[in-house]
């Protein structure tokens, strides 16, 4: 029967045989198994063992030269999709970051309006500030001014109230009056209150005093009638615009008389 020489590869490529797979083997190629292990048999027992052997060998090294580009393939391979999973899980990251970023600008311009508009509205604050400020120390001043013109008002109205306030009329005036004659003075003073006046004449005189707002005019008579005297000093209430008659009994000589007027109010 003709037999079928293998390669070392095919040879290398055929399953290993033994009683538990034996019955396994296709009809077809069980011949082929047989012609195999003969062709071992064979070269295992023929004059050049040496030859099997190198084969052998070659056949060896084919399939180390085979393994290291295989591993080195699967190297690669893990590394790349390593590679590949570091790149995606970047790029994921690298997304979220965006959109992180893209947030964190968005709200950085939000705060920023805002700051601008605070900014903004402290400015009209601290303007409206400085303008009520100076109405304040405007307002201030006058009701300084106002509070000082109520003190005095107080005080005159106290004054009028407890009869404080004085006018001097008449300091030391003199007038001369002929006999059997009188001289008149009006005092225009808008409210009523006391009048003291005191006089000295060089002889016998007499006073009346009144209002030229009233009727009839003159209501008091100093001294009291018939009475005359070249001194006096009196005071009697009075109403406003003051009327003042000196008059000189005398029929035959003149005289002077220096008075004094005060009113208080």
């Amino acid at each position: 029967m003709p037999t079928r020489e293998y390669s070392a590869e095919e040879k290398v490529s055929l399953p290993v045989l033994d009683s538990s797979n034996i019955d396994q083997v296709p009809e077809n190629e069980a011949d082929e198994y047989y012609n195999i292990e003969e062709i071992i048999f064979t070269e295992k027992n023929s004059l050049a063992p040496k030859s099997f052997s190198l084969r052998m060998n070659a056949l060896v090294a084919q399939l180390d030269t085979v393994k290291i580009p295989l591993v080195v393939l699967i190297i690669v391979s893990i590394l790349s999709g390593a590679l590949m999973g570091i790149l995606i899980y970047l790029n994921e990251d690298t997304d979220n970051l965006q959109q992180r970023y893209d947030a964190l600008s968005e709200y950085y311009t939000e705060l920023l309006n805002v700051t601008q508009t605070l900014q903004t509205y402290y400015d009209n604050l601290t303007r409206q500030h400085t303008e009520v400020r100076a109405e304040y120390t405007l307002l201030n001043a006058l009701y300084s001014d106002l509070m000082e013109s109520n003190s005095e008002l107080m005080k005159e109205y106290n004054d009028i109230i407890n009869y404080q306030k004085n006018i001097q009329l008449a300091s030391k005036q003199t007038i001369a009056i002929l006999p059997k004659q009188n001289h008149s003075m009006t005092y225009e003073i808008p409210f009523s209150g006391y009048m003291t006046l005191n006089y000295t004449a060089d002889g016998e005189a007499y006073v009346w005093v009144g209002s030229t707002t009233i009727e009839p005019s003159f209501y008091s008579r100093n001294p009291q009638f018939p009475y005359t005297a070249s001194d006096n000093n009196f005071t009697v209430p009075v109403q406003p615009n003051i009327l003042i008659y000196f008059a000189n009994p005398d029929e035959f000589d003149s005289m002077e008389i220096t008075f004094w007027i005060s009113f208080t109010y």
